[in-house]
């Protein structure tokens, strides 16, 4: 490789870097709205980064032809460090509230849409009461 494509290179891992933190964020807001602990927490956190592994092993072989350098890893630490000290301070918090916005709306969307069949199950209740 010349030293203009690993300079490209480079640039890629550390744009990797900072989309990993975004994927980081995004499943940190989904654990807290979700409350998983325990087993459901560490299977969350197993699929994370057996993910987030596919996804970079397939971009290093895509762009990189799966060479994997030093410089690789140092792209991939310094994108998720810039992330984390630029755009990653208020990103959580964004999808945290956005994934909380959007639950609550399907909540009340699927009680609107379910709202015949609640009425439904009430009338049949009071037809056949249980002995």
């Amino acid at each position: 490789m010349s030293v203009g494509e690993q300079a490209g290179a480079f640039l890629l891992t550390v744009a990797l870097g900072a989309a990993a933190g975004l994927f980081y964020d995004f499943y940190r807001a989904l654990i807290r709205l979700l409350r998983l602990r325990g087993a459901a927490g560490f299977a969350g956190d197993l699929f994370f980064c057996l993910f987030l592994l596919a996804f970079v092993f397939a971009a290093l072989l895509y762009f990189n032809y799966g060479e994997v350098r030093f410089y690789v890893l140092l792209g991939l630490a310094l994108g998720m460090a810039l992330y984390r000290l630029g755009p990653g301070r208020v990103a959580g918090t964004f999808f945290y509230r956005a994934l909380h916005a959007f639950s609550r709306r399907a909540g009340a969307a699927a009680r609107v849409a379910l709202a015949p069949l609640s009425a439904a199950r009430r009338a049949l209740a009071r037809m056949c009461p249980r002995r």
